[in-house]
C-alpha cells in the first residue's frame, strides 16, 4: 500500500513515540460514523492531517458508537499502563497498609 492508502492512528499517552495506521477503507467506515454522530463534517483527508483516530476513538467508532459519551476513559489506561481500576485498587491497598501501620503503632505494645 502507498502512503496515501493509510491513515494515521494515535496511541494517548505514548511513551516511545509508537505511531499507528489502518488502510483508508476502514477509516473512511469510522470517519462516516463520526460525522453521523454529529461530531462535525471534516473530511476523512483532513482528519488524516489532523493526526488521524486515537486507537480508543477507532475501535467506538467502528462499533457505531460515540467515543465522547464518557465511557470511553475507562478504558485508556495512564502514562504507568494502569486502567482507572487497577489504580483505583492500588489506592486502596496503600490505604490499608498505612492503617495498619497505625494500628501498630498506636497498639499497648509501643512498638512500631
Amino acid at each position: 500500500m502507498t502512503a496515501q492508502e493509510w491513515f494515521p492512528l494515535y496511541r494517548t499517552h505514548s511513551p516511545h513515540g509508537e505511531r499507528f495506521r489502518v488502510p483508508w477503507r476502514i477509516a473512511k467506515k469510522a470517519s462516516d460514523v463520526y460525522a453521523a454522530l454529529g461530531h462535525g463534517s471534516r473530511s476523512c483527508e483532513r482528519l488524516a492531517e489532523c493526526g488521524g483516530f486515537s486507537i480508543a476513538e477507532l475501535i467506538y467508532l467502528l462499533a457505531g458508537e460515540d467515543p465522547y459519551s464518557g465511557a470511553s476513559e475507562e478504558i485508556q489506561s495512564d502514562f504507568f499502563n494502569r486502567f482507572p481500576e487497577e489504580w483505583r485498587a492500588q489506592e486502596g491497598a496503600a490505604e490499608d497498609w498505612l492503617a495498619q501501620g497505625r494500628r501498630r503503632c498506636s497498639s499497648d505494645a509501643g512498638e512500631c
